[in-house]
């Protein structure tokens, strides 16, 4: 039954990643703190780790009324676990590279990381950061003998 049967809202693609990284990032706080999805439930009150598995995959929404009850039971400010600190700071537009890069299979973020490294080091060699700068370095200074 998907969720118009069950009577929410269908839900955007945007919004399902979103959620997958809210879960991801509840998952490593989960583990920073030593706990395992049992005892994490347990200690919430929430009768099993099924529901706790599902927030962690994504495949359902943190409750809100629990969002701050883990950030206390894994030691994190709720804002850890809403906010990727890496991106918070990012355009929308480098935010929506970091979610790509995100999904992208192992292989292709190798490439891409590979490609972004050359980049990089054309940058630095010539000081420029247009993206046709060529990768062979700076070019010599005119002296002012030759004016």
């Amino acid at each position: 039954m998907d969720d118009e049967q069950k009577g929410r809202p269908r839900r955007s693609g945007e919004q399902i990643a979103e959620q997958k990284r809210i879960g991801a990032r509840m998952r490593k706080a989960r583990e920073r703190s030593g706990l395992t999805l049992d005892q994490a439930a347990e200690a919430l009150g929430i009768g099993g780790k099924g529901t706790l598995g599902h927030w962690e995959t994504g495949a359902r929404a943190v409750d809100s009324t629990y969002l701050s009850r883990l950030a206390a039971l894994y030691g994190v400010t709720t804002d850890a676990l809403l906010v990727d600190a890496a991106t918070a700071t990012l355009t929308r537009e480098a935010q929506a590279v970091a979610l790509s890069f995100d999904l992208l299979p192992p292989k292709d973020k190798e490439r891409f990381v590979e490609s972004i490294n050359d980049r990089l080091l054309a940058i630095r060699m010539t000081g420029s950061r247009s993206p046709d700068a060529p990768a062979e370095g700076p070019k010599p200074k005119k002296s002012s003998a030759s004016r």
